[in-house]
């Protein structure tokens, strides 16, 4: 979990060229209606909200960012996601669930 905030923080501060935003609820929307996905993880970081949105399946992944303004940006998408058991501290290994 630790791993995700910090990807999600490292690409929060690349600049927002690619970055997609707009109130929260036009985002969840369209990922709900265009990929089926909901929120499947969620965290915070200072005063964001950071969530990971996933489809059924392993199909698709969104990172989302939401501001207190509730507006959200779409920091990064893909797909073939998999959820991973959590793994005793000073291991390296997860297995798959």
């Amino acid at each position: 979990m630790r791993l995700i905030l910090l990807i999600a923080l490292l690409l929060w501060a690349l600049p927002a060229l690619a970055q997609q935003c707009n109130l929260r609820t036009v985002i969840v929307g369209a990922l709900a209606k265009n990929f089926q996905e909901v929120v499947t993880w969620n965290g915070f970081s200072g005063d964001k909200t950071i969530e990971i949105f996933t489809s059924a399946g392993g199909g698709t992944w969104s990172l989302v960012v939401t501001n207190p303004n509730r507006t959200s940006c779409l920091i990064t998408h893909g797909g073939s996601w998999r959820d991973l058991k959590r793994a005793p501290v000073g291991t390296e290994t997860r297995k798959s669930e």
